[in-house]
């Protein structure tokens, strides 16, 4: 299927209307195949995993981690850490985030540059 989708000669229009966590989201729709149109709601979310997945996923490092050094696990540290990494990974699975981190920044610069310039300029015009 990836390669279905990366050999397409047909325009790629990417709509995330959800959550959409996993490989398959950067696979299929996300940036590396650069689509011409990619659209998210407000409110979705995405990711590689969800942030419940990712905090208990190191929690299983750690503890086999500490298993094999013969280390005594903190039970409260540990679940703080937990805690704090799935925060963490929620606000940076906000569509907010990725958008400003992953390539939407020469969009916001063109729109500044077209809608507000020209306004400044006007202003510069008038203050004379």
């Amino acid at each position: 299927m990836i390669h279905a989708v990366s050999g397409s000669t047909v325009p790629h229009i990417s709509l995330q209307v959800g959550n959409s966590y996993g490989a398959g989201n950067y696979a299929m729709c996300g940036r590396s195949f650069e689509p011409r149109f990619l659209f998210s709601y407000p409110n979705a979310k995405s990711g590689v995993m969800g942030a419940d997945q990712l905090s208990g996923v190191m929690e299983i490092i750690k503890r086999n981690s500490a298993s094999s050094l013969n280390k005594v696990i903190d039970e409260e540290k540990l679940k703080i850490e937990k805690r704090k990494l799935a925060e963490q990974a929620d606000q940076k699975a906000s569509v907010w985030h990725t958008t400003l981190r992953f390539g939407t920044m020469e969009l916001l610069i063109q729109l500044i540059l077209e809608n507000i310039y020209p306004w400044l300029w006007l202003l510069f015009i008038v203050m004379k």
